[in-house]
């Protein structure tokens, strides 16, 4: 399609699938409205193209001052300004961008740190609790009943089990109770 009218051009800007395409587009379309009538074309498909452009962001307001816009024709700097404005927006959308991901990996981070943490402590919790009743097997029923409970005790993750083991301990569970209590997963 030509890029020389403004409908060829409003299809290219409804295709556009980055930010960075809107500043070339936005470009050629001033070229185009720079031969044109300006009050009613311009005031329909500027307004038009910010609205695409604002899929990616960038917003196009600055395009309605068609004073500035004028001067800057005159100049000759039109597309530059187009260009350092857009490029602006683009930075800041960036920017901002890495700032979320950053921010958003800080979170992840520290919810991964406690939940570490969270897991230690159970860890290190549940591996006391062991300890204690490995002693307490030991003192009760003596050292052989308490080597056969201990790889039942290293398996168990279970805290409510473990207490269960201790209220057996304390009911008096004879160690042939015990042990079979521990290997029937009652």
């Amino acid at each position: 399609m030509p890029e020389d009218n403004l409908v060829s051009l409003l299809a290219l800007a409804y295709g556009m699938r980055d930010m960075r395409e809107v500043a070339p587009i936005v470009d050629k379309a001033l070229r185009v409205l720079r031969g044109t009538p300006r009050g009613e074309l311009y005031d329909v498909f500027i307004p038009w193209f910010g609205m695409l452009a604002k899929r990616f962001g960038i917003d196009l307001k600055f395009l309605e001052d068609r004073d500035m816009i004028a001067q800057q024709e005159a100049e000759g700097d039109v597309r530059l300004l187009v260009e350092d404005r857009i490029q602006a927006q683009i930075d800041r959308i960036a920017a901002q961008g890495c700032a979320e991901g950053l921010e958003e990996g800080r979170a992840e981070g520290r919810a991964e740190v406690r939940a570490e943490v969270r897991a230690e402590a159970r860890a290190e919790s549940l591996e006391r609790v062991r300890s204690l009743l490995r002693r307490l097997v030991a003192w009760r029923y003596g050292t052989d009943t308490a080597q056969q409970v201990n790889p039942l005790l290293a398996a168990t993750e279970d805290p409510e089990r473990l207490t269960n083991v201790g209220n057996w301990i304390m009911e008096g569970a004879t160690g042939r109770d015990l042990l079979e209590r521990l290997r029937n997963g009652d």
